[in-house]
């Protein structure tokens, strides 16, 4: 009996190593050094096929600020990101938010 007590912990032990991690949180900073003032900023994690919503809202990022994030319940460190500034340029570009603190946005 004691045997079996013993293999039925062990199991639960791998059971519990073998599960999926819970979802994160993480911060990141988009850094406006770019020399012109940012619409729009999206971001989605790269498994989703569409774009979320904008970032920003009603508020823009001028040259030289930036935007603190946290971005909740993270399953894939990867993120797509798409800039689209006021002078009708766009960028994107794909970030790793579970290693960057911080993303500078350069021209």
């Amino acid at each position: 009996m004691f045997h079996f007590a013993k293999v039925m912990a062990a199991a639960a032990i791998v059971t519990a190593v073998a599960a999926p991690a819970f979802a994160q949180s993480y911060e990141i900073r988009f850094q406006n050094n770019s020399g012109v003032t940012l619409m729009y900023l999206y971001a989605s994690d790269t498994n989703n096929s569409s774009w979320e919503q904008d970032l920003l809202g009603e508020n823009v990022l001028r040259p030289g600020q930036y935007l603190d994030l946290t971005i909740h319940n993270v399953s894939n460190c990867l993120y797509d990101v798409l800039f689209q500034f006021e002078n009708g340029q766009e960028s994107q570009d794909v970030v790793d938010i579970c290693q960057v603190g911080t993303y500078t946005i350069n021209p």
